[in-house]
């Protein structure tokens, strides 16, 4: 595909460099020449020097032969006029990142579908919901779940103590009269392992599991999965994702909001009504000790100060705060800072590659998911009409190596598949496909 990227940000540059990776035909947009000349040393790709809503600029970068222009720049109002304009220039298809919810509306969607934007994607609503997911679902470091939880994916770690360490994959199934779960990755030793039925388990080693929602109990009672309800939450940051994550939260938990920045307290007061905001002199460990960290069930430390994040997290583990879940951006913190004990890292710009992948992989796909940590990613695909997998077994279809198919929803039923299970059309499926099984998946989802 030919994509043009607008904005080399955060979330621009980390859709470029996970898009370079699969050979696509890159152009990168950005007013900043120096970055621009350090990303072309690293990266193999074009880039352009300009500003991305001047016609002159968009054509230089090739819009009309594009079949993807994603707008990603940091101002909002930009992002709207680029993937307007760059639609009527000739490219296929366009979308802009916008900070504003209120644009998410089904109204305001199709006001925009009609001026030839196919998404609009907001980085910070998907972190809040994100979170609110965590919290919901505390037992676990790591959750997502398929067409409203017919197929979860569940990461979780093995505990020192647990008897199922030493033993494979396949004695686990056989003892539990095969469960209907999969162990779909292993993340050890900050390594990606596809597992097969010999893989064994290891003290310290977090997991990937596939399972349904009716079945998630027999998943917790097999790896002895503590069960924990959130109660009492506090966030801090001076941030706009801390008022939506405040917001999104305050209708099931009872939050405490903590800002230094008087202009965000006021703002906050009036969208988080039934939150506690209180202003802070700064978000030193003894402020929030004063206003009783150690009494929280849970701590969300959304601060644009990364290292600090992970440095209160941990001090919240330490006064014995069960869920910790911290806003890290750099990929080089993230075993490390798990290893340390904070349990969930919420990551906005890999958040937003998600949603856009879905628009660059090819066949019919519902939705991509990237893991935490783990060189994968979960891919829902629909079997269509006429498609070579209808009427095919699992084992006949030949799905490729290093991937595996974690569920299908067939209707209102998601399935855990073996051998001899058929697929039909109209199927999800949900596989992951690890890095360099990718492609070889999407070409057997297109045959």
């Amino acid at each position: 595909m030919k994509i043009i990227i607008a904005g080399a940000g955060a979330v621009g540059l980390h859709l470029a460099e996970l898009l370079s990776i699969e050979l696509h035909d890159l152009v990168l947009i950005d007013t900043d020449e120096h970055l621009l000349d350090q990303i072309r040393q690293r990266m193999d790709i074009m880039v352009v020097h300009g500003d991305a809503a001047s016609p002159t600029v968009l054509m230089e970068a090739g819009v009309k032969q594009s079949d993807l222009c994603i707008a990603a720049t940091t101002s909002e109002k930009t992002n709207l006029l680029v993937a307007i304009m760059a639609k009527q220039l000739g490219s296929h298809k366009t979308i802009a990142r916008i900070n504003n919810p209120e644009y998410l509306t089904w109204t305001q969607l199709q006001q925009f579908e009609s001026l030839g934007i196919a998404a609009l994607i907001s980085p910070e609503l998907l972190a809040a919901k994100e979170i609110y997911a965590l919290l919901r679902k505390a037992a676990y470091f790591d959750w997502t779940a398929f067409e409203s939880g017919r197929i979860l994916v569940l990461g979780f770690d093995i505990k020192e103590d647990s008897d199922l360490i030493g033993r494979s994959l396949r004695e686990i199934s056989g003892r539990f009269n095969k469960l209907p779960f999969i162990v779909v990755a292993i993340l050890r030793n900050q390594e990606t392992i596809i597992p097969n039925g010999s893989t064994t388990l290891e003290s310290g080693d977090y997991i990937y599991v596939s399972t349904n929602k009716k079945e998630e109990k027999k998943v917790k009672e097999t790896f002895a999965i503590p069960e924990r309800k959130i109660r009492q939450v506090m966030v801090i940051g001076n941030t706009s994702l801390s008022i939506q994550t405040a917001q999104l939260l305050e209708q099931d938990f009872k939050v405490k909001l903590l800002l230094s920045d008087g202009v965000l307290a006021e703002q906050a007061s009036i969208k988080c009504p039934a939150a506690s905001t209180l202003l802070v002199e700064s978000f030193e460990a003894k402020y929030l000790k004063e206003e009783g960290l150690g009494n929280m069930d849970a701590f969300i430390a959304i601060s644009n100060n990364l290292e600090a994040n992970i440095v209160l997290g941990l001090i919240a583990k330490q006064l014995g705060v069960y869920k910790v879940i911290a806003k890290v951006n750099n990929e080089q913190y993230y075993g490390f800072s798990r290893g340390l004990g904070i349990d969930s890292i919420v990551n906005k710009k890999r958040l937003a590659a998600n949603e856009i992948f879905r628009h660059i992989r090819r066949g019919n796909v519902a939705s991509v998911v990237n893991l935490h940590d783990v060189e994968a990613e979960l891919i829902e695909f629909v079997v269509a009409e006429g498609s070579r997998l209808d009427g095919l077994s699992l084992e006949q279809a030949g799905f490729p190596k290093h991937s595996i198919v974690t569920g299908v929803i067939r209707g209102d039923k998601g399935i855990i598949p073996r051998g001899d299970f058929v697929f039909q059309k109209e199927d999800k499926i949900v596989t992951l496909a690890a890095n360099d099984s990718i492609l070889s998946v999407e070409d057997l989802c297109c045959q």
